[in-house]
């Protein structure tokens, strides 16, 4: 995939016909073993297990584009995958509370983008959100708390092949 479409799954805006129909993505797995069910990079892939277990959960913020998985020698593919995109970046953390090193300043309509060493997050910023990217680090997918013991309940005997690392919350101030 060409780094310029690379870069349309990190706005959180629909991509619709943007993107080329045949999407081939190279994954570091060899032809005697089956891919997981979920790769991280700049665009995250799915399986349809995961796909129905974010839509059991209330999850309907993304789109998906079919896409096969080749590995690096071109000795093997898979397909029935999706290039999946988030729908929605909003700016949820607490800046006071979070650390992060800025990695490029904010410019005209867009936020400053960060790379969080801790991310605090806003609940009021939230509202009520499920799964989101932040605004400011859209390389963070960020999914309740909720949806992860749903998934759990859900999860595969090989498993969902993603690492999850809970958030803190920032606490409501009292004026």
């Amino acid at each position: 995939m060409p780094e310029s479409e690379d870069q349309l799954f990190r706005v959180g805006r629909s991509q619709g016909s943007k993107l080329a129909l045949n999407l081939e993505f190279a994954v570091d797995c060899t032809a005697h073993e089956h891919p997981g069910h979920f790769f991280d990079g700049l665009v995250p892939l799915v399986t349809p297990l995961l796909i129905e277990v974010f839509r059991s959960c209330g999850i309907d913020n993304f789109e998906l584009f079919p896409a096969t998985l080749v590995d690096g020698n071109g000795d093997a593919s898979w397909g029935n995958y999706f290039a999946f995109n988030t729908l929605g970046l909003i700016d949820a953390t607490c800046h006071e509370a979070s650390e992060a090193i800025v990695l490029q300043a904010a410019e005209e309509g867009q936020p400053e983008r960060v790379s969080y060493s801790r991310a605090v997050i806003d609940p009021a910023k939230v509202r009520g959100l499920l799964m989101f990217r932040d605004s400011r680090d859209p390389s963070l997918l960020i999914l309740h708390d909720g949806i992860l013991e749903k998934m759990s309940a859900r999860t595969p005997i090989e498993g969902f092949c993603i690492e999850f690392e809970r958030l803190e919350t920032a606490k409501a101030s009292i004026a």
